[in-house]
């Protein structure tokens, strides 16, 4: 999208009612950092019942994904430092989610879900079902298909932006 069409969108939108916060309103960046806010706020409370955070919950995902995973990838994966994630790992470990073991190169800690670990993620995985269920209330299915197609190609152009900008640092999204 060019800068004309973002302007004549813009412009499309102001003919509507002004909301409280202007021209932000109009502004793809502030509409997703709000919807986020928003979103965060709705998983807390289905996540609450099956005793997750949004980042163990997370954590939980790339272990299940990565069985044998360490917490540098772990770090990588979920945008924190290694200290964090060490800190996410005994968390878990603690909890009875998570199983240390030896990686192969002896040096690392490879990382497992145990049992209770997998019920906790299946437990995750059908919240997240609930959380999209609120989230696309007032949209078809055909239009939740597009908008998951538009973020992500939204993601990608950030990734690569963000590249751009920093080469030397790994982006995730």
């Amino acid at each position: 999208m060019s800068e004309g069409d973002i302007l004549a969108t813009a412009a499309h939108q102001a003919k509507e009612p002004a909301p409280a916060i202007g021209v932000l309103e109009t502004r793809l960046g502030y509409l997703l950092h709000r919807t986020d806010l928003l979103h965060m706020d709705a998983i807390k409370g289905i996540l609450a019942p099956v005793g997750l955070t949004a980042a163990r919950a997370t954590a939980l995902v790339w272990i299940h994904n990565n069985p044998g995973t360490g917490q540098s990838d772990l770090a990588r994966a979920l945008g924190i430092n290694r200290a964090s994630a060490m800190e996410m790992a005994t968390s878990l470990e603690k909890a009875g989610l998570v199983a240390r073991g030896t990686a192969a190169d002896r040096r690392a800690t490879a990382l497992v879900l145990t049992a209770a670990g997998l019920a906790k993620y299946q437990a995750f995985t059908a919240a997240t079902i609930a959380t999209d269920v609120v989230l696309s209330a007032d949209i078809s299915p055909a239009e939740y298909l597009v908008l998951t197609d538009l973020l992500r190609r939204v993601r990608a152009s950030l990734i690569r932006h963000n590249t751009a900008q920093n080469p030397a640092k790994s982006q995730k999204g």
